[in-house]
């Protein structure tokens, strides 16, 4: 709906305030008259015969949300999955956990014989790291975890994207890193440099950097400052937004990256790369949260959070605020292409 984007030129360099770069997408009424009959069909599941066995590295910082939606996908799918994780918690139903740290170098060794077949081979078909987010935990994956597995996941995110000196939409040929010391983006984007330096003899990796990932309610409160914006919404009351929320977003449905997670180990083609994962669908931040305010029947009241002053004391939520767009075009005949609307993710996450 929004393929050409006049406001801003391809490629350039943009260096103003959000409030200076403001760019109007799709109307949330143009979103909501979506038929779902001309939707993209959903697609099977997958054949169980060809099953998997994934071994998911929890991401524990976020109480394992990651790593559980992920994984009961897989399960529904009918692969066999593995759960390690140091948090105590209901796990999808048939998982199998493992419980202790990834950082406990003697657990490790003493579970290691669960890492392998009778054969010695390694037991599973992917591991999968939702955790990862520096320079040790991506050395580990390869230097250990490549040991039980035939293909390493390494999840990282956009936010490893300069906002200053990124370009619109974000391509390979624009793409600039965060570089300032001690950001937890410049420390995600060491972990993917590191993956990059592997030797090319080693095991088979990929790095899927998604954007806006929906995978719960508390996905609508995973963007700074870290209000309960859900909550509100449900209340009536006032949603804050930095910038009035005029920035694009392409948000992309976690079960829309399980698909491409369960289809990797099948394409070598993509394998040892670097892959951006966005939605089908530009919007404003702002429009996202009318559509979700409309979908509970509650009153829509925005309220304009000033930048000023903000990013001076949080500088790392500076990449939270730019326009995070790539192309609508994909590039992996061999993976499915991410194509579930917003509205569709919020109907599975709010309504089901």
């Amino acid at each position: 709906m929004t393929e050409n984007i006049r406001d801003i030129q391809i490629g350039t360099v943009v260096e103003t305030t959000l409030s200076a770069t403001r760019i109007l997408g799709a109307a949330c009424s143009e979103l909501l008259s979506l038929d779902p009959r001309t939707l993209p069909a959903p697609e099977k599941l997958g054949d169980a015969s060809n099953h998997q066995s994934l071994l998911f590295l929890s991401d524990d910082c976020s109480r394992g949300r990651l790593a559980d939606a992920l994984a009961k996908y897989a399960l529904a799918a009918g692969h066999k999955v593995t759960i390690l994780t140091q948090l105590h918690r209901q796990l999808p139903e048939g998982a199998e956990e493992l419980f202790g740290a990834r950082q406990d170098e003697a657990f490790l060794q003493a579970i290691f014989p669960k890492f392998r077949k009778e054969d010695g081979a390694p037991r599973f078909t992917s591991v999968v790291d939702c955790g990862g987010r520096n320079l040790q935990d991506a050395r580990q994956d390869l230097d250990f975890f490549s040991q039980c597995a035939s293909h390493i996941l390494f999840l990282s995110n956009d936010l490893v994207y300069d906002p200053l000196r990124r370009g619109f939409p974000t391509t390979q040929n624009n793409a600039a890193f965060c570089t300032a010391p001690d950001s937890p983006w410049t420390q995600l984007r060491q972990a993917e440099t590191e993956f990059l330096q592997a030797p090319t003899a080693g095991t088979a990796w990929t790095v899927l950097r998604s954007t806006m990932l929906l995978i719960d309610e508390e996905s609508l409160d995973d963007l700074p400052p870290f209000t309960r914006r859900l909550e509100a919404i449900r209340q009536e009351q006032d949603i804050l937004l930095p910038a009035g929320g005029h920035w694009l977003i392409q948000p992309l449905f976690v079960e829309d990256l399980a698909k491409i997670i369960l289809a990797l180990p099948a394409s070598p083609e993509s394998q040892r790369a670097i892959i951006d994962c966005a939605g089908p669908l530009r919007m404003e931040i702002r429009q996202f949260f009318e559509l979700t305010a409309q979908m509970l029947h509650k009153r829509f009241l925005p309220c304009d959070l000033p930048e000023a002053g903000m990013l001076e004391h949080h500088p790392e939520y500076a990449p939270f605020f730019c326009h995070r767009l790539y192309p609508l075009t994909w590039n992996f005949p061999n993976l499915p292409k991410p194509a579930t609307f917003p509205a569709e993710a919020l109907k599975k996450i709010l309504l089901s």
